[in-house]
């Protein structure tokens, strides 16, 4: 089913302090929604709202007055092909939507991981692309920041000159340094998710 833009965001004009064109109220209502939204029509940027820009760093004229192969450039390098191919894919009408996880260049040269959702839409009358997303970044860094804690202090515990080891609710190694390995002359490896039992079973 090709979406209608509008359809999710309809109101009665009437209801507007200050009565305006539909399309107006549609922007209007854009603007004030968190996600970033965006239509792409005939490899042209043709819609932005606010969020976008909060996004990007870029104002909606000066996306407007990139031309499309610098619109493009803005999607890091290593994702393009990917973001490309399913742009195409949508707008042919092979998948009726499709998800994206992409990064973005943003204005001030930083990286910007982004969530999305692709869709083909009619907009003014012809078929287009409707991109809704997120800027999901200082999710991203943080997990990068216990990834590397986490490694930190597996590092630590394995150059330990101790026995180390940890334990779950059963009884279970989850942790155990090489100290502790060569003790029991196992493997660090092979000692995860064993218990005491499984190393000296009862006579």
């Amino acid at each position: 089913r090709i979406v209608k833009v509008g359809d999710a965001l309809r109101v009665s004009i009437n209801q507007l302090d200050h009565p305006v064109a539909e399309g107006e109220a549609l922007r209007l209502l854009a603007d004030h929604v968190t996600d970033g939204q965006l239509i792409v029509r005939d490899g042209r940027l043709v819609f932005a709202n606010s969020a976008i820009e909060k996004i990007c760093g870029y104002s909606r004229r000066e996306l407007q007055e990139l031309s499309s192969a610098r619109q493009l450039s803005l999607v890091y390098e290593e994702d393009r092909e990917d973001v490309v191919e399913a742009f195409h894919a949508v707008l042919k009408g092979n998948r009726k939507s499709e998800a994206l996880v992409f990064r973005l260049r943003h204005k001030d040269g930083s990286v910007r991981w982004i969530d999305g959702l692709l869709q083909r839409v009619v907009f003014q009358g012809s078929d287009a692309l409707q991109l809704v997303c997120s800027d999901f970044t200082e999710q991203m860094e943080a997990q990068e920041r216990l990834r590397q804690s986490e490694g930190l202090y597996h590092s630590l515990v394995a150059h330990l000159p101790l026995y180390v080891f940890g334990k779950d609710g059963e009884g279970r190694f989850t942790v155990v340094n090489e100290r502790f390995s060569q003790l029991l002359g196992r493997e660090t490896e092979a000692l995860l998710g064993l218990n005491v039992t499984d190393l000296f079973p009862p006579e």
